[in-house]
């Protein structure tokens, strides 16, 4: 169920609307019902609107060989300005979210090529080849945040970054956590063997994330970056007599992600875990690749580390179609232009390093993951 307030927040973020409650569960009086509450507003900038964009494009297209040979190429710089985030950082004593407001641009470069050739082999043989690659990677350069918090925006930050801590391993042994930096500010209670060893990249013998700023970030340095780099894609096709194939190739050279906390097994008692058993760490098996379990979950074995972050690039499948026409002589005869047979694949082959919980295209844990689909046809055109 979706209230009236969700639907008028998100189709027009420039309102302030109550939040009501029909139901708070306390029982008020002698009536034995729930009563109602409404809530004030959120802060609407007074200054809302468009964002504004400007873009600039070097391009060229060319054929060559007799139209054999076509390519183009786009290399762009696009400008967003008044980009609507959560504005400057504000005290904790305001009570209540940073309002939206256009309060950063953004600077983005990036380029696409594309590469088609189409020719014949003989009298029976015709193919086609078009391979797509594309890059785009967005900085701001206007954000209001002196300190350069990492929570936020801070002028120069790249579109996906990921800050976290570099992993050196799981603890084996009591005497390597006490030898180990001290890793209490992560997490207060007991670390032991099983857990996961956080690196100490300033030296100062105690694992923290320092004041969470750029200048100031403690042990933890940028890990990634989750926006998708170096996406490409390659079609083919191929007819040989009464024969026709064609493949279509998608895919993502470079991306990170950083698994949910269910990734690592049970976080708390309303959680399912999402991994094997024997994929954890115990005494009987040191060597497995996630740390030991919780079952009251919250422990510092969660913080973002190289260790579990996850390689989202992928190279996909995405369609294969293989056909038959039946000659010409024979249909004729039924006054038949075409009587064409074919067998279609969707999604048939993923080539990932990504984990078997998630689909690259679809990186929600509970989310559905792109199926796979399979279909045979029969294509008949009557004269």
């Amino acid at each position: 169920v979706v209230s009236t307030s969700n639907l008028i927040a998100s189709n027009f973020p420039y309102l302030s609307t109550y939040s009501v409650n029909t139901a708070l569960p306390y029982i008020l009086g002698s009536s034995n019902t729930l009563p109602v509450s409404v809530s004030p507003g959120g802060l609407i900038s007074p200054n809302f609107t468009w964002e504004k964009v400007y873009q600039w494009n070097l391009g060229m297209d060319m054929a060559l060989l007799n139209q054999r040979l076509e390519a183009s190429f786009d290399l762009y710089t696009r400008y967003t300005k008044g980009m609507l985030v959560s504005g400057q950082p504000l005290p904790a004593v305001l009570g209540t979210g940073v309002p939206v407001s256009n309060s950063a641009d953004l600077k983005t470069n990036g380029y696409e090529i594309s590469l088609k050739w189409q020719d014949k082999i003989g009298k029976d043989i015709s193919y086609y080849a078009t391979v797509a690659f594309s890059d785009a990677i967005g900085t701001i350069t206007k954000f209001n945040n002196p300190t350069k918090d990492l929570g936020n925006y801070y002028v120069g930050r790249k579109q996906g970054e990921i800050w976290g801590y570099v992993a050196e391993g799981l603890f084996q042994s009591q005497a390597e956590i006490t030898k180990h930096a001290d890793q209490s500010q992560l997490f207060g209670g007991a670390w032991n063997p099983g857990d996961v060893m956080y690196k100490d990249l300033n030296g100062d013998g105690k694992i923290t994330p320092g004041n969470n700023t750029l200048d100031s970030s403690g042990d933890r340095k940028i890990i990634g970056n989750t926006t998708p780099r170096y996406q490409y894609s390659l079609s083919t096709g191929l007819t040989w007599k009464s024969f026709d194939l064609d493949i279509m190739l998608q895919g993502v050279g470079k991306m990170d992600f950083v698994p949910d906390g269910r990734f690592y097994g049970i976080s708390s008692q309303w959680d399912v875990p999402m991994q094997a058993a024997n994929d954890f760490w115990s005494f009987e098996n040191t060597g497995n690749f996630l740390p030991r379990p919780y079952i009251d979950g919250g422990h510092g074995n969660r913080n973002t580390n190289t260790r579990y972050l996850q390689n989202a690039a992928y190279l996909r499948v995405k369609q294969l179609t293989i056909g038959y026409s039946l000659p010409a002589k024979w249909t004729e005869k039924i006054a038949v232009s075409q009587f064409r047979l074919y067998f279609t694949g969707q999604n048939i082959l993923t080539l990932t390093k990504l984990s078997k919980l998630y689909d690259p295209e679809n990186l929600s844990l509970m989310g559905y993951p792109i199926t796979k689909s399979y279909s045979f046809g029969l294509n008949i055109t009557f004269k």
